[in-house]
């Protein structure tokens, strides 16, 4: 702070309050008391006052300002304006025990005393309040309090209580002056009664105002105007501190929690008056309410609200982001994608967040679930010009569709979480059997090289692959990441048996018997990493082609060998490798096994005992060719099987031989190293990419296999649910949010489906069943308070961490590149492991930079990087302040081009 700026002693107490928020305080100020003569330093030592005095003088506090010599604090530099500091010395004072007062004026001491440490708990008020507010008027705010009160009921099939608290510019009050000419009772009524009721509850004064308000309620509403009468609106003359003596902090929002009990409402909606009205920060600052914040993308207003979200954020503490959301109304449709909303949404998001204490990961998540929701609303003259007439205001907010708007605020709310919770169905077996009997069934399917996965679910990609190929054999390469599920697709594949037993099954149609008769799916290249019951399973397969085809036919290890010899023999040329791999289908069937030339031979061999077909599968690329990215021998391999034989099978086959072979992008790049990207390009409806809606269909899918989740389809009803019917089935899972049904933690959908997601919108079926393995193992360990779910919350959050450490050893084990990378991460100071990082402060070059970002696992926001929430539990990063808002930022963006 500069000598030359202007001081005041309230300048003095302001710096000081901004400095013990940010955590620069001497452990030995005990606490600090500005007033206009004088700044009172209460220590506990003679040294604590020696150390207090020189952080005093610190360039970060008031530096030049402290005359030490005369114990005084200068005021301006021009003129000697000194403010006295006094040092009080006592090593058994302690703080004064301040009751808090809910204001936005001056803190009577340092540290100011806070809510939550008073009558508040943690939960919300039945009938849950809540408070819209606004910095500046004219932004619609008034608008939107009525558009969500219209959906609450239409949501929740009960009345609430609608109320206008602003005193100095009534909104609300005006739509009803046709409804209610003259209205029976006020706001302005109840708080004048209350303050002269000697009873603390007020229960005689409550009554009153219920009886008479009874006569007004239209459409489900109870409408409280702010005065009965136009002409009396004024300022109403009681300051908190007098509503408050001898009651609670919060009496003013614990009265109309009275009231709205009174008359039995599900909830209590009050429009607050703009600014930092005193009124209305006993409402706004009581952690028990839930709050809607309403700007306008004008700068003043943004700025404005976010100063009130901030002022939240430090009384409230870490709870103020999942009570607190946002309305940006009036954007213009050229703003609607523009940065600056961008940038908005993320400095409002900022405002209400704290930094958790270290270790805290939980709340460090960068989920959507655990951050504010914002709400856009355009800007729409109708909605800008509202008539007066209570009827017509409630058709044209319908007309508008502001309610349905405001529906994802309401279903974080209390009001949703109390009164519209489905029931979950009941379990057949206990809660601790249902757990184990998933962790069983997500184990099996995590590795399906095990060869214990059962069932089938229907995703896009195959449905695509079996629709588009109903009476033509595919000529298909199906790109997958690592964990996105190729070998369990090979395996539904070959298990199959027949190309029209898999085309039934990916499409939901019924097997019939000359299904089994059709094509045969024969395995060309095998997984090699696969136990003995998967091995078990393919050599069930063998029998069935020696039926088909003679035991004259050579095995796919055998061919696999042969293929690594011709490696060996570095052979580069890609009609070689062509034709060696026409020449290892023939084999494979027993057309003159170990034969060169045998390929030529194929489709005069299918014709001998009739028209037979054929639809060979590859899987396994990886363990084949290890070093593919250093080896041109591999890479030539590998074009010849994604381009050269595809195109001799269309020519010279037929309708014969079908080909269909699964590969991780990372092998077609060097293979490829042109076009790479229209190569994958043409076959992208096959590729095995999650959306958010299968990946959730998959928790699903996995619970109702272990039969602890139930459908009267089964299974294979799974991946045809309606949006409705998957979310209800999911909040029995994992419940609506990471606690109870009325607390402010995470939505549990949204926290799991950004918890998972990398930064090109995906998520890989592998981590879906981890995840849901690993909770359900950690919630059998869990105490019995979640009894209403299959998956504890707090397990949820142990499993991410669990699942972080292993994936990020899977992907070094897979990857060499990746794991020289992750290793000069770890090996970094802790201290430089924060969310968002600089690549030079980890040692990470530009191509290693760019290699993360080709993987998905990091994004370079303009020399800011992020990275996926897996893999920074993995690497043991940190989160930044202001990370989270702008990780979900960048996601949304990205769903939104891909």
């Amino acid at each position: 702070m500069t000598r030359r700026e202007l001081m005041t002693w309230v300048d003095v107490e302001q710096r000081l309050q901004e400095l013990h928020r940010s955590g620069d305080w001497p452990s030995a100020l005990r606490w600090v008391e500005a007033y206009w003569m004088s700044l009172r330093l209460h220590v506990a030592s003679a040294e604590g006052e020696r150390e207090v005095l020189r952080w005093l003088a610190t360039e970060e506090v008031f530096a030049q300002r402290v005359d030490a010599q005369n114990n005084e604090l200068r005021l301006d530099s021009g003129i000697r304006l000194p403010l006295r500091v006094e040092v009080s010395e006592d090593p058994e004072a302690s703080p004064p025990a301040a009751r808090y007062i809910p204001s936005f004026a001056r803190p009577l001491h340092l540290p100011a005393p806070s809510p939550l440490s008073n009558e508040s708990d943690d939960d919300f008020y039945d009938p849950p309040i809540v408070a819209f507010h606004s910095y500046k008027g004219g932004v619609g705010r008034t608008t939107h309090a009525l558009a969500f009160a219209l959906e609450a009921v239409s949501q929740t099939k009960q009345k609430v209580l609608l109320i206008d608290g602003d005193f100095e510019a009534p909104g609300l009050s005006w739509h009803i002056r046709d409804r209610y000419p003259e209205p029976a009772v006020s706001y302005a009524d109840l708080l004048v009664l209350a303050h002269g009721d000697e009873d603390p509850a007020a229960k005689t004064s409550v009554k009153i105002v219920a009886d008479r308000l009874a006569n007004q309620e239209d459409h489900g509403i109870y409408v409280l105007p702010s005065f009965r009468d136009d002409f009396r609106w004024e300022t109403l003359d009681i300051r908190p501190d007098q509503l408050v003596a001898g009651r609670s902090a919060f009496a003013i929002s614990e009265l109309l929690v009275s009231l709205g009990a009174k008359l039995g409402v599900s909830a209590i909606i009050i429009d607050l008056r703009a600014g930092l009205s005193e009124l209305s920060a006993g409402i706004l600052l009581d952690p028990r309410v839930f709050r809607v914040l309403v700007t306008s993308m004008s700068e003043q207003s943004l700025l404005g609200i976010e100063r009130v979200a901030k002022h939240l954020s430090h009384d409230l503490g870490p709870r103020s982001s999942s009570t607190t959301h946002f309305v940006i109304s009036h954007v213009p449709a050229e703003l609607r994608e523009s940065d600056r909303l961008v940038r908005a949404r993320e400095s409002l998001s900022a405002a209400v967040l704290v930094q958790p204490e270290s270790g805290d990961e939980d709340s460090s998540l960068s989920s959507e679930g655990d951050l504010p929701e914002i709400v856009v609303s355009g800007y729409e003259l109708d909605l800008v010009t509202l008539p007066l007439e209570w009827n017509s205001t409630l058709e044209t907010l319908r007309k508008a569709g502001l309610s349905e708007r405001l529906r994802v605020i309401l279903e974080r709310s209390p009001i949703v979480g109390e009164h519209a919770q489905p029931e979950p169905d009941s379990l057949p077996i206990t809660i601790t059997k249902a757990r184990e009997e998933l962790a069983a069934r997500a184990e099996q399917q995590i590795f399906a090289e095990r060869g214990e996965a059962a069932g089938f679910l229907r995703i896009d990609p195959l449905t695509r692959l079996a629709l588009d190929h109903r009476t033509k054999l595919p000529l298909v390469v199906i790109a997958g990441a690592k964990g996105a599920g190729k070998t369990y697709t090979f395996f539904q594949l070959v298990l199959a048996r027949t190309w029209p037993s898999f085309v039934a099954q990916a499409s939901d149609q019924p097997t019939s018997e000359s299904d089994i008769d059709g094509p045969m799916i024969v395995p060309l290249v095998s997984p090699r990493q696969i136990d003995e019951t998967a091995r078990n399973r393919l050599e069930e397969l063998e029998d069935e082609l020696d039926r088909q085809f003679g035991d004259g036919r050579v095995d796919t290890y055998t061919l696999s060998e042969r293929i690594r010899d011709e490696v060996e023999s570095g052979s580069e040329k890609v009609s070689q490798w062509r034709d060696l791999w026409l020449d290892v289908m023939a084999w494979r069937l027993g057309c003159q096994p170990n034969v060169a030339g045998a390929g030529q031979q194929l489709p005069q061999f299918l014709n001998t005992d009739g028209a037979r077909q054929v639809v060979f599968v590859v899987d396994g690329l990886e363990d084949l060719f290890g070093d593919f990215m250093d080896n041109t021998s591999e890479c030539m391999a590998l074009r010849a099987l994604l381009q050269n034989v595809p195109e001799r099978l269309t020519h010279t086959f037929g309708n014969q031989v079908g080909l269909i072979v699964l590969i991780r992008p990372d092998l077609v790049r060097p293979a490829i190293p042109q076009n790479t990207l229209q190569f994958l390009d043409r076959y992208k409806n096959y590729a095995l990419r999650w959306s958010h809606d299968a990946a959730l269909k998959l928790a699903i899918w996995l619970a109702v296999q272990a039969q602890v989740l139930h459908l009267d389809d089964g299974a294979s009803a799974v991946a045809a649910l309606p949006e409705p019917q998957r979310d209800a089935l999911l909040e029995q899972l994992w419940g609506k949010k990471l606690g109870g049904a009325r607390s402010r933690e995470a939505r549990s959908t949204a926290w799991v489906t950004g918890a998972l997601s990398d930064f090109q919108g995906q998520i890989q079926a592998r981590d879906v069943v981890r995840m849901v393995h690993h909770a359900a193992k950690r919630s059998i360990d869990e105490d019995a308070r979640f009894e209403d779910r299959i998956l504890d919350p707090r397990a949820m959050r142990k499993a991410l961490e669990d699942w972080g450490k292993e994936k990020v050893e899977e992907l070094k084990e897979e990857d060499k590149r990746l794991a020289g990378i992750f290793s000069k991460i770890e090996a970094a100071p802790p201290g430089n492991k924060q969310i968002p990082f600089k690549a030079k402060k980890l040692n990470l070059d530009e191509s290693s930079l760019e290699y993360l970002r080709s993987r998905g696992i990091a994004f370079d926001d303009s020399g800011d990087i992020y990275i996926t929430e897996l893999v920074r539990h993995g690497l043991g990063f940190t989160m930044g302040n202001g990370a989270r808002p702008r990780i979900v930022s960048l996601r949304r963006k990205i769903l939104r081009d891909s």
